[in-house]
């Protein structure tokens, strides 16, 4: 009898260190409920629609696990259903799996106290473009003031080298910008994908500026596109641009996806190193 309350003891200590652990992987607070609900995708979050339960809550930002992937181009826009964490201390929807496309999300669903173009992307398709040779995009944020620092760059190229550039404080008299430079790879599909989305989303027909002209200080977002012979630069600022907010989102997501890959193999590596050293008996 002692025996198997000692045994059911620990079983409840192991159950819970991997609850635990487990929504630490997740990036959540524990507990996280995992559950199926229906929402609507705008600009990377997602608005669950069952008002009874959270109607108070604002929309929770959806946060995919790398190893389970989750399409931001197709799902901009769209209505789905989909099984995932409910972290709403931290507002996110976490690692969404069975996800299923069931319509499409009611038009100009948009914040209210800021100006709008709701105007959906059309549906990328990778294999009816040809990737121009030329083809380069950038995003850039960061506060209006230079001088305040804290700007980050990520430039993509048409061979899928990329360039981050997150500058911790700007060039000062005498010395140059203090900033972290990282460089890693996209695949040919993934930019292929980017382009795709870029003509899906009729990047080159958005206007120069989205301003919101009630805020005097904060940040903006810029997206730079060639392809072809042809520039094309877009900026908001507290401006909702739907089509702008689709591109951008999976032009983010795709960098993180490939940057993370990139630093996983960077720690495998050294994890290696470290089991070889410990092997060597002096």
């Amino acid at each position: 009898m002692r025996q198997r309350g000692t045994t059911c003891s620990l079983f409840v200590m192991v159950a819970s260190v991997l609850a635990v652990f487990a929504a630490r992987n997740l990036g959540a607070t524990p507990p996280v409920p995992v559950e199926t609900v229906t929402g609507c995708v705008k600009d990377g979050r997602m608005i669950i629609q069952a008002p009874e339960r959270f109607k108070r809550e604002r929309p929770l930002k959806i946060s995919p696990c790398t190893n389970i992937p989750f399409d931001f181009a197709a799902a901009e826009g769209r209505q789905i259903r989909a099984r995932g964490g409910i972290d709403l201390y931290n507002s996110a929807f976490v690692c969404p799996t069975e996800v299923a496309l069931i319509g499409d999300c009611p038009p100009g669903v948009c914040n209210p106290a800021w100006p709008c173009d709701s105007t959906p992307c059309g549906r990328a398709d990778p294999g009816s473009v040809s990737l121009p040779p030329d083809f380069e995009m950038a995003w850039l944020s960061g506060p209006l003031h230079a001088d305040w620092g804290g700007r980050l760059t990520i430039t993509v190229q048409a061979d899928g080298s990329v360039t981050e550039r997150e500058q911790a404080q700007p060039a000062a008299r005498g010395k140059g910008p203090e900033e972290t430079i990282t460089r890693y790879r996209l695949s040919q599909s993934q930019v292929r994908q980017l382009y795709a989305q870029v003509v899906a989303c009729r990047f080159f027909e958005l206007e120069k500026r989205y301003w919101n002209r009630s805020i005097m200080d904060g940040e903006s977002s810029s997206l730079s596109v060639v392809a072809g012979g042809r520039t094309h630069e877009v900026t908001t600022y507290y401006y909702i641009v739907s089509r702008f907010n689709g591109l951008a989102g999976l032009f983010l997501e795709t960098c993180r996806t490939a940057r993370e890959g990139v630093a996983g193999k960077s720690d495998a590596r050294q994890e290696r190193k470290v089991e070889e050293s410990s092997e060597v008996t002096p």
